[in-house]
Protein backbone atom coordinates (compact mmCIF):
# COMPACT_ATOMS: atom_id res chain seq x y z
CA UNK A 1 0.00 0.00 0.00
CA UNK A 2 1.61 3.28 -0.91
CA UNK A 3 2.03 5.97 1.52
CA UNK A 4 0.97 9.65 0.58
CA UNK A 5 2.75 12.44 1.80
CA UNK A 6 0.84 15.50 2.63
CA UNK A 7 2.28 18.61 1.23
CA UNK A 8 4.67 19.66 3.09
CA UNK A 9 5.26 16.81 5.41
CA UNK A 10 8.98 15.97 5.56
CA UNK A 11 10.02 19.18 5.14
CA UNK A 12 11.83 20.95 8.62
CA UNK A 13 9.89 23.64 9.80
CA UNK A 14 11.81 26.87 11.06
CA UNK A 15 11.14 28.03 14.19
CA UNK A 16 11.64 32.10 14.18
CA UNK A 17 14.18 33.01 17.14
CA UNK A 18 12.24 34.82 20.18
CA UNK A 19 12.97 38.73 20.04
CA UNK A 20 15.70 40.09 21.68
CA UNK A 21 14.59 42.76 24.59
CA UNK A 22 15.76 45.79 23.74
CA UNK A 23 18.39 47.60 25.98
CA UNK A 24 18.27 50.64 27.97
CA UNK A 25 20.90 52.92 27.38
CA UNK A 26 21.99 56.15 29.83
CA UNK A 27 23.31 59.34 28.42
CA UNK A 28 24.37 62.33 30.02
CA UNK A 29 23.68 65.78 28.60
CA UNK A 30 21.42 64.07 26.24
CA UNK A 31 19.88 67.03 25.27
CA UNK A 32 23.37 68.06 23.92
CA UNK A 33 24.23 68.02 20.26
CA UNK A 34 25.99 65.10 20.88
CA UNK A 35 23.43 62.67 22.46
CA UNK A 36 20.70 64.40 20.68
CA UNK A 37 22.77 62.56 17.76
CA UNK A 38 23.01 59.34 19.84
CA UNK A 39 19.38 59.13 20.61
CA UNK A 40 18.76 59.43 16.92
CA UNK A 41 20.79 57.04 15.65
CA UNK A 42 19.93 54.51 18.98
CA UNK A 43 16.22 54.59 18.89
CA UNK A 44 14.81 52.11 16.90
CA UNK A 45 11.13 51.70 17.36
CA UNK A 46 10.23 51.85 13.62
CA UNK A 47 12.39 49.29 12.85
CA UNK A 48 11.31 46.56 15.56
CA UNK A 49 8.61 43.79 15.06
CA UNK A 50 7.87 43.20 18.47
CA UNK A 51 7.27 45.83 21.42
CA UNK A 52 10.15 43.92 23.73
CA UNK A 53 12.65 45.16 21.28
CA UNK A 54 12.10 48.44 21.73
CA UNK A 55 14.95 50.66 23.23
CA UNK A 56 14.95 52.39 26.33
CA UNK A 57 16.60 55.87 27.45
CA UNK A 58 17.16 57.99 30.31
CA UNK A 59 19.64 60.62 31.37
CA UNK A 60 20.96 63.91 32.37
CA UNK A 61 20.08 67.24 31.21
CA UNK A 62 22.29 70.18 30.54
CA UNK A 63 21.17 73.99 31.23
CA UNK A 64 24.12 75.01 28.98
CA UNK A 65 22.02 73.92 26.07
CA UNK A 66 19.05 75.82 24.21
CA UNK A 67 17.67 72.52 22.82
CA UNK A 68 14.68 70.09 24.54
CA UNK A 69 15.64 67.01 25.35
CA UNK A 70 14.19 64.68 22.69
CA UNK A 71 10.30 63.28 23.54
CA UNK A 72 11.39 59.06 23.43
CA UNK A 73 13.48 59.62 26.47
CA UNK A 74 11.59 57.88 29.42
CA UNK A 75 12.84 59.91 32.37
CA UNK A 76 15.19 63.14 32.97
CA UNK A 77 17.65 62.11 35.93
CA UNK A 78 19.19 64.55 38.31
CA UNK A 79 23.10 64.66 38.50
CA UNK A 80 22.85 64.94 42.47
CA UNK A 81 24.64 61.41 42.44
CA UNK A 82 22.35 60.31 44.96
CA UNK A 83 21.00 56.74 45.92
CA UNK A 84 18.42 57.32 42.72
CA UNK A 85 20.95 58.60 40.50
CA UNK A 86 23.04 55.26 41.22
CA UNK A 87 20.26 53.43 40.85
CA UNK A 88 19.24 54.62 36.92
CA UNK A 89 22.95 54.11 36.18
CA UNK A 90 23.17 50.37 37.57
CA UNK A 91 20.00 49.45 35.90
CA UNK A 92 21.19 50.74 32.87
CA UNK A 93 22.75 47.97 30.25
CA UNK A 94 24.58 50.86 28.65
CA UNK A 95 25.89 54.64 29.99
CA UNK A 96 27.53 56.80 27.54
CA UNK A 97 29.47 59.66 29.12
CA UNK A 98 31.23 62.81 26.81
CA UNK A 99 34.19 63.62 29.17
CA UNK A 100 34.09 66.91 26.89
CA UNK A 101 31.00 68.47 28.54
CA UNK A 102 31.09 66.24 31.72
CA UNK A 103 32.09 67.39 35.76
CA UNK A 104 34.70 65.09 36.42
CA UNK A 105 32.99 63.84 39.69
CA UNK A 106 30.09 63.02 38.62
CA UNK A 107 32.11 60.59 35.71
CA UNK A 108 34.27 59.69 38.69
CA UNK A 109 31.79 58.80 40.79
CA UNK A 110 29.73 56.54 37.71
CA UNK A 111 33.16 55.00 37.11
CA UNK A 112 33.69 53.94 41.33
CA UNK A 113 30.21 53.00 41.29
CA UNK A 114 30.08 49.81 38.84
CA UNK A 115 33.80 49.23 39.31
CA UNK A 116 32.20 48.33 42.89
CA UNK A 117 28.91 46.67 42.25
CA UNK A 118 28.53 42.79 40.96
CA UNK A 119 27.14 42.36 37.67
CA UNK A 120 24.22 39.61 37.15
CA UNK A 121 24.45 40.64 33.14
CA UNK A 122 27.15 42.37 31.06
CA UNK A 123 27.07 46.25 31.20
CA UNK A 124 29.16 48.50 28.81
CA UNK A 125 30.66 52.12 29.66
CA UNK A 126 31.12 54.45 26.74
CA UNK A 127 33.53 57.51 27.49
CA UNK A 128 33.82 59.69 24.51
CA UNK A 129 36.77 61.52 24.73
CA UNK A 130 39.73 64.16 22.84
CA UNK A 131 42.58 63.40 21.09
CA UNK A 132 43.49 65.87 23.63
CA UNK A 133 44.11 63.89 25.88
CA UNK A 134 47.47 62.83 23.56
CA UNK A 135 48.52 66.76 23.51
CA UNK A 136 52.23 65.85 24.65
CA UNK A 137 52.68 62.77 23.80
CA UNK A 138 56.41 62.75 21.36
CA UNK A 139 56.27 60.97 18.34
CA UNK A 140 56.75 57.10 18.13
CA UNK A 141 60.06 56.55 16.49
CA UNK A 142 61.53 53.45 14.84
CA UNK A 143 64.76 52.19 16.48
CA UNK A 144 67.46 51.79 14.24
CA UNK A 145 71.09 50.04 15.29
CA UNK A 146 74.66 51.56 13.81
CA UNK A 147 74.46 49.51 10.77
CA UNK A 148 71.38 51.05 9.75
CA UNK A 149 69.29 48.29 10.41
CA UNK A 150 65.49 48.31 12.04
CA UNK A 151 65.46 46.88 15.43
CA UNK A 152 61.55 46.19 15.75
CA UNK A 153 58.47 44.99 14.00
CA UNK A 154 57.10 48.03 13.35
CA UNK A 155 55.44 49.31 10.51
CA UNK A 156 56.85 52.53 8.76
CA UNK A 157 54.03 55.65 8.50
CA UNK A 158 53.05 55.90 4.66
CA UNK A 159 54.96 59.16 3.63
CA UNK A 160 53.38 62.13 2.71
CA UNK A 161 52.40 64.04 -0.35
CA UNK A 162 54.79 67.03 -1.17
CA UNK A 163 52.69 70.43 -0.85
CA UNK A 164 53.01 71.71 -4.91
CA UNK A 165 53.00 75.57 -3.57
CA UNK A 166 56.43 74.91 -2.16
CA UNK A 167 57.86 74.83 -5.20
CA UNK A 168 59.35 78.16 -5.49
CA UNK A 169 61.04 77.73 -2.34
CA UNK A 170 62.62 74.78 -3.12
CA UNK A 171 64.55 76.20 -6.14
CA UNK A 172 65.90 79.20 -3.97
CA UNK A 173 67.15 76.32 -1.21
CA UNK A 174 68.38 74.08 -3.77
CA UNK A 175 71.92 74.98 -2.76
CA UNK A 176 70.97 75.02 1.16
CA UNK A 177 69.62 71.39 0.55
CA UNK A 178 72.95 70.28 -1.43
CA UNK A 179 74.73 70.89 1.45
CA UNK A 180 72.13 69.29 3.83
CA UNK A 181 72.28 66.18 2.48
CA UNK A 182 73.56 63.54 4.83
CA UNK A 183 76.76 61.88 4.47
CA UNK A 184 78.05 58.50 4.91
CA UNK A 185 78.86 58.94 8.69
CA UNK A 186 75.73 60.81 9.81
CA UNK A 187 73.35 58.60 11.97
CA UNK A 188 70.13 57.30 10.16
CA UNK A 189 66.95 59.95 10.06
CA UNK A 190 64.59 58.25 12.49
CA UNK A 191 61.34 57.06 10.84
CA UNK A 192 58.50 58.31 12.64
CA UNK A 193 55.35 55.85 13.03
CA UNK A 194 51.93 56.09 13.61
CA UNK A 195 50.41 55.57 16.65
CA UNK A 196 48.32 51.87 17.48
CA UNK A 197 45.30 51.31 19.47
CA UNK A 198 48.08 48.76 21.84
CA UNK A 199 49.66 52.34 22.44
CA UNK A 200 47.26 53.81 24.68
CA UNK A 201 49.75 54.10 27.81
CA UNK A 202 52.00 56.16 25.95
CA UNK A 203 49.50 59.00 25.66
CA UNK A 204 50.86 62.44 27.47
CA UNK A 205 47.69 64.89 27.99
CA UNK A 206 48.71 68.79 28.28
CA UNK A 207 48.28 70.20 32.22
CA UNK A 208 45.01 71.63 31.21
CA UNK A 209 43.47 68.06 29.64
CA UNK A 210 45.16 65.35 32.42
CA UNK A 211 41.59 64.82 33.54
CA UNK A 212 40.83 63.40 30.72
CA UNK A 213 43.82 60.91 30.90
CA UNK A 214 42.58 60.24 34.66
CA UNK A 215 39.30 59.40 33.96
CA UNK A 216 40.54 56.87 30.50
CA UNK A 217 43.01 54.83 33.00
CA UNK A 218 40.17 55.03 35.78
CA UNK A 219 37.59 53.41 33.54
CA UNK A 220 40.15 50.27 31.99
CA UNK A 221 41.28 49.29 35.43
CA UNK A 222 37.66 48.65 36.36
CA UNK A 223 37.37 46.08 34.06
CA UNK A 224 39.72 44.19 36.06
CA UNK A 225 37.63 44.06 39.04
CA UNK A 226 34.34 43.62 37.21
CA UNK A 227 34.95 40.97 34.51
CA UNK A 228 31.30 41.54 33.22
CA UNK A 229 31.83 45.38 32.37
CA UNK A 230 32.89 46.24 29.11
CA UNK A 231 34.74 50.07 28.89
CA UNK A 232 35.52 51.51 25.09
CA UNK A 233 36.69 55.24 25.23
CA UNK A 234 36.12 56.82 21.62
Amino acid sequence: MNRCVGEGEGEEQKIPPPPIPGYKFFINNINSYLGRVLYQELENSEQIQDPIEKHQFVGTETSSEPDPVPQGVESVIKNDLTRSFRKQILESDIVIYDLMSSNFQEVDHVIKTFKTHEFEHEKALILVSSVMSWANTPPKVKKVNEDGEDEGDEEEEEPQEEDPSDAEEEEAEGEEDQEAEPGEDDPPKPVVLTFKEKDFHLRVPSKRFQYLKTLETLAWSSVRAQPKLRVYVL
